[in-house]
């Protein structure tokens, strides 16, 4: 038979095992957000509406925009982040499951790319498949902190190419 004392123990370690699990599920979630956030900036560029504007004036004008309707945590700086994070990232989900699973597209022009990988992020029926983030999560083991670091020692030559 249990004892009080084991009783609360397992409460203890129960609260302690899943509290660890949650904070972990959400900085994958970051993760993920900001990869996509990243990849909508590079796609905006690329083929937005506005292609005049670019750099730091997008940037700028994406950080008013989201930090008005959103919140904190959207600066220039932590933009420009998200956008490097896609770009040196960029290859870690396949082609054909970025055109096929990750969006569902309406109504919604296609780039002119011939591997017609890209959507244009360019009216209203674009949506998020929200099935494809468990997916996406798959992808990305660590968390935000240690994606940073990482990318500290990737010479921004490569990123650039990228582009």
């Amino acid at each position: 038979m249990m004892k009080f004392e084991q009783l609360i123990e397992l409460f203890q370690k129960t609260h302690k095992d899943l509290q660890s699990q949650a904070a972990r599920s959400v900085d994958i979630a970051l993760v993920v957000r900001n990869w996509l956030f990243g990849w909508y900036i590079v796609e905006y560029e690329q083929h937005g509406a506005d292609r005049a504007e670019y750099g730091m004036k997008t940037l700028k004008n994406i950080s008013k925009a989201l930090s008005e309707r959103i919140g904190r945590g959207f600066s220039v700086d932590n933009l420009e982040l998200m956008r490097r994070f896609f770009m040196v990232y960029q290859d870690i989900v396949a082609a054909d499951e970025k055109s096929e699973t990750l969006f569902r597209i309406s109504k919604t022009d296609l780039s002119e790319t011939p591997s017609r990988i890209s959507p244009r992020l360019s009216d209203q029926s674009f949506q998020l498949d929200t099935s494809y983030f468990k997916l996406l999560a798959s992808y990305f083991k660590l968390g935000w902190s240690h994606y940073m670091t990482l990318m500290t020692e990737v010479p921004p030559k490569i990123v650039a190419s990228r582009r």
